[in-house]
């Protein structure tokens, strides 16, 4: 196929997808769906309060609904419990490679007792399940 006919089809292909999903998946969540996502993942992955993992490139995640309005302090309130303590900002799990926001939650670089190292596991456990979802979509549209 030549270049001109594929990035036409993905075109076309892009397009129907906006046009399917764009009203239910493409849109900015509501404060109910963000503080069921937190929810499932305090229960899933035993991080109370945590939208979801940063596993793009600084710039693509600045692009997201959430992470704007995260960072400028217009999220919803959502409510959360960890350690004993009610909070009401949620956070990202991610890498070293990200800057130090508040909103940015990076695991011990070297586990020193047994909190971090279960920590650290969770996380990793988190960031698995992140990456096995994004392998299955690359698997089932080469596009991604």
């Amino acid at each position: 196929m030549g270049e001109t006919t594929s990035l036409r089809t993905l075109r076309q292909f892009c397009n129907g997808i906006q046009d399917i999903f764009d009203r239910e998946y493409l849109r900015k969540p509501n404060a109910d769906e963000c503080q069921r996502l937190i929810d499932m993942h305090g229960t899933v992955h035993h991080f109370p309060g945590m939208l979801g993992r940063s596993n793009n490139d600084i710039n693509v995640l600045q692009s997201s609904h959430l992470f704007n309005d995260e960072w400028w302090g217009e999220g919803p309130t959502l409510r959360f419990v960890a350690n004993d303590t009610q909070s009401n900002k949620a956070y990202y799990l991610a890498d070293w490679i990200y800057p130090l926001w508040p909103m940015f939650v990076t695991t011990t670089r070297q586990s020193v007792g047994p909190k971090q190292s279960y920590f650290a596991a969770k996380q990793e456990g988190a960031r698995k399940d992140v990456e096995r979802a994004f392998g299955v979509f690359q698997s089932r549209w080469a596009i991604l």
